[in-house]
């Protein structure tokens, strides 16, 4: 398993640049690790926090965790059914005001916020199932959220991304800058048929654009 130096490290004897920072490196790392994470469902980011609605209003933040794909509310201490819609447009297609008050029937993400509807009339908790933000990565840390053997990807991410500024302005292909981006590209395309074919969590059944 790679930790953040070591994967430095790599870094730093392939692309040979005197002028290579090590916080850049890591950074460009952790940028890879959450281009990663944009693209691919990732089961070891799934997270299940609480929210607590808000009397008087029908808009919650979401947790400072959230990155994508909510995919399940539940309403704590009650079998009151959640459902989860892909936008406020739907929302708005079944609640013409949204300032209905009653039991939380749907609920969908709107940017850092979670909008419900019915309002309650008394603070109620859901509970949220999505995709967390990664982890940020440091030295002394490994991207514990990819399979050992994928972790390479970050290398390739932060090698194009440097050879690209020092490729710039030269004459022909930047060579060093499209192999590693290639490499980063194809390691993407395999982590995402890795975890579609071996997915921790079914997923969920769409049927008029809703999360049942």
């Amino acid at each position: 398993m790679a930790t953040g130096e070591q994967l430095i490290d790599r870094v730093v004897k392939t692309v040979d640049d005197p002028s290579l920072d090590t916080d850049e490196i890591l950074e460009l790392l952790g940028e890879g690790l959450l281009a990663i994470a944009s693209v691919v469902l990732l089961p070891a980011l799934e997270e299940t926090d609480p929210v607590d609605t808000i009397i008087d209003a029908n808009t919650v933040s979401l947790p400072a965790t959230f990155h994508r794909g909510l995919f399940d509310c539940q309403e704590q201490d009650t079998s009151n059914p959640v459902r989860v819609l892909n936008s406020k447009r739907q929302l708005l297609a079944k609640y013409a005001r949204l300032d209905q008050e009653g039991m939380v029937r749907h609920v969908c993400r709107s940017g850092d916020n979670l909008i419900y509807q019915p309002m309650p009339t008394e603070v109620r908790t859901l509970t949220l199932s999505f995709y967390r933000l990664p982890d940020t990565l440091i030295e002394s840390s490994s991207p514990n959220c990819l399979p050992v053997r994928y972790q390479k990807a970050l290398f390739h991410y932060a090698c194009y991304n440097l050879f690209d500024d020092i490729e710039d302005g030269m004459e022909g292909a930047k060579i060093n800058t499209l192999r590693h981006q290639g490499h980063f590209d194809e390691l993407v395309r395999e982590i995402e048929l890795f975890f579609r074919d071996s997915q921790s969590r079914p997923a969920p059944p769409v049927i008029s654009g809703e999360y049942l």
